[in-house]
């Protein structure tokens, strides 16, 4: 009965606006939000090609809808396209939620090289703000995929900076390091800002400074730098 309700009252709500003289994207994307909550993807679908005919704009929060939709449903070829077109946007800056629900979608079936592929590219996006919601994604993705090495080295990293063990994590991340082609930034920006707290600041130039020389620094290490 309250599945009931809530469809009609949807109904009501897409109906109504339809008519409204000013239709911005946030709209539609409220529209959609239901639709994927309600798993009426099919009218989903039918919503995105309105937007298209009309030449509604999209952002973001648009995309993730259309690209977590089609991961629901295991639709592979559609949101391996989407994937790609959000990717190659130059006005779309890519969040963990993308990677996170694409990753999902090809463990689902049975694709793991993908989706660690996928994994490591949500690696790179994790920032000290992100890093929280971007660790309980990548724990449950690496317990899916049964990597022990990731979920270990992620879970005595987390260890080790909260008890303040910088030398134990500072020998996780040179494992690390060694082990592949990049290492995303997060783990040597919590290196540099645990230094910085504990006061060892000409430690945590030093090593931001080994970082600018591998060019694997960014704007964020000096950031952290500057307010550690």
């Amino acid at each position: 009965m309250l599945i009931i309700n809530l469809w009609n009252r949807l109904r009501l709500f897409s109906e109504k606006s339809r008519i409204w003289i000013s239709k911005g994207v946030w709209c539609y994307n409220t529209m959609l939000t239901l639709y994927s909550q309600m798993g009426k993807y099919r009218e989903l679908d039918i919503l995105v090609k309105e937007m298209e005919e009309k030449c509604i704009g999209y952002n973001l929060y648009t995309l993730n809808i259309r690209l977590n939709s089609y991961a629901s449903t295991s639709d592979i070829d559609r949101m391996g396209k989407l994937l790609l077109k959000m990717e190659a946007d130059p006005l779309v800056t890519m969040d963990s939620l993308s990677y996170n629900s694409a990753a999902n979608a090809f463990l689902r079936v049975r694709l793991p090289e993908k989706a660690q592929t996928l994994l490591m590219r949500l690696e790179q996006l994790i920032t000290l703000k992100t890093r929280k919601v971007a660790y309980e994604y990548l724990l449950a993705s690496y317990a899916s995929l049964g990597n022990k090495d990731e979920l270990q080295n992620f879970i005595i990293f987390g260890i080790c900076t909260n008890m303040d063990d910088i030398d134990g994590a500072e020998k996780i991340v040179e494992e690390w390091e060694s082990s592949f082609n990049t290492c995303n930034i997060l783990m040597p920006n919590v290196l540099v800002n645990a230094n910085c707290k504990k006061g060892l600041l000409e430690k945590a130039r030093s090593y931001s400074k080994k970082l600018a020389e591998s060019g694997r620094e960014d704007v964020s290490t000096w950031a952290v730098l500057a307010t550690g």
